[in-house]
């Protein structure tokens, strides 16, 4: 969503073209604006979301997401429907709202957690080396995780019918990430499930419950694979009224169901 922003005059990145139509981005430079705008974000993963999660303050970050979403909604209406600005305007509302979100939970954690938060102190860079090199391992797995998105849509790009090609992954991928959301849900709801009975000394029951969330994932995975396949030919209506670019999405369902299938337990088993 933030790939409008990163449109320059240089002669080697093109995201809108003359005629309004998608032009293949191409050269380094766009390819470190994307993984600098993804990267930038980053750190709204780690802190303060771990630390309510941890802190079975679950309902405060439904609370600020739900804030989030309403403000999202409004943001783009104003921004495209009022000021005219298009897709530069949905990605100009999207990264507000993820910084406002990142600003939200951190003047919480702040602000309410006095028990959690002492303020800041030189206790926090004890054995630091030993944290930055477990950091560096997760912010290279997270990095090339989101990256190799970015670098799909841009190999995309180059194809002869880049319009088509470009909008139907993406309409598949924003598909995908719909349900990759509650999985990072179950996810998150493992992790601490496991912490927490591995802390007591209970490793069968965090075993029980891993194979009863991968059960459970498998099984919705299923379903949606299934609903997907069995409305291939209508589900991207909700997206685009091109015929062309319908037929395109219907020829990529297959591949959607089975990606679908394999993000319903890859997130539940990856122990993030």
């Amino acid at each position: 969503m933030e790939a409008p922003l990163l449109e320059t005059s240089s002669g080697d990145v093109h995201l809108i073209g003359d005629d309004g139509d998608y032009l293949p981005v191409k050269g380094l430079k766009a390819w470190w604006r994307v993984f600098c705008v993804e990267s930038a974000k980053l750190w709204r993963i780690g802190g303060p979301i771990a630390f309510q999660i941890l802190s079975s303050k679950v309902s405060v970050l439904a609370w600020i997401a739900l804030s989030a979403l309403a403000s999202q909604i409004l943001l783009c209406w104003l921004f495209v429907y009022v000021f005219g600005w298009g897709t530069t305007g949905v990605a100009i509302a999207f990264d507000i709202t993820n910084w406002g979100m990142a600003i939200a939970q951190f003047v919480y954690v702040v602000g309410w957690c006095k028990d959690g938060w002492k303020g800041f102190s030189s206790a926090a860079f004890r054995e630091i080396w030993v944290f930055v090199k477990l950091s560096f391992a997760s912010a290279i797995m997270i990095c090339l995780e989101i990256w190799y998105m970015m670098s799909i849509i841009i190999l995309t790009g180059h194809l002869d019918n880049s319009v088509t090609a470009v909008g139907s992954l993406s309409i598949c991928m924003n598909v995908d990430s719909w349900e990759t959301m509650v999985f990072i849900g179950f996810n998150a709801a493992i992790s601490v499930r496991v912490s927490n009975e591995l802390g007591m000394g209970h490793p069968r029951a965090a075993r029980y419950s891993v194979y009863v969330t991968l059960f459970q994932s498998l099984l919705m995975g299923i379903l949606f694979m299934i609903v997907v396949l069995a409305t291939r030919n209508h589900f991207s209506i909700i997206f685009t009224n091109s015929e062309t670019m319908q037929r395109a999405v219907a020829h990529l369902s297959g591949l959607l169901g089975i990606t679908m299938l394999l993000n319903s337990v890859q997130p539940v088993i990856s122990g993030n």
